[in-house]
């Protein structure tokens, strides 16, 4: 299987999109869009992958933040 797309989206507690990403080479260092640190939390993300078979996967959970 050969993925052709990839995106994440990481979200705070309050539905704000604070990280996202279609290069699987750039993570998440724990920052928002504006380069500040977040605080210590736990952030729900969404992955979509999209792939020659079966198409489009979408992965969702959660990440804790800890410094």
């Amino acid at each position: 299987v050969t993925v052709d797309s990839f995106l994440i989206k990481i979200y705070n507690r309050y539905g704000e999109l604070v990280f996202e990403s279609s290069s699987l080479s750039k993570s998440w260092d724990g920052t928002n869009k504006k380069r500040k640190k977040l605080p210590v939390d736990t952030y729900p993300y969404i992955i979509y992958i999209r792939t020659t078979y079966p198409d489009e996967q979408k992965h969702k959970g959660t990440i804790t933040l800890v410094r």
